[in-house]
């Protein structure tokens, strides 16, 4: 199953970087953060994920079959 996260502090991160490891199943391919460098920190260290800072454009995105969201209680998902 292909997975996007959102997210990528830490806890995004470890999410994303567990499910790469530890879950056979889970393709990590996306990783979506408002900070893209973030989210590109983070994707570097899986093979084949990419970064994105739209995760509208994560969820809507053909290539993620699954979204984890590992965001602040305050963050907003917002259209552009």
């Amino acid at each position: 199953m292909r997975i996007g996260v959102v997210g990528a502090g830490i806890m995004g991160a470890d999410h994303a970087r567990i499910l790469h490891r530890d879950v056979p199943q889970a393709d990590v391919v996306m990783i979506a953060d408002v900070d893209r460098a973030r989210a590109q920190a983070v994707a570097e260290g899986i093979p084949g994920a990419h970064a994105t800072d739209d995760a509208l454009a994560l969820i809507r995105s053909d290539e993620v079959d699954a979204v984890l969201r590992s965001e602040e209680h305050t963050s907003e998902l917002q259209s552009h």
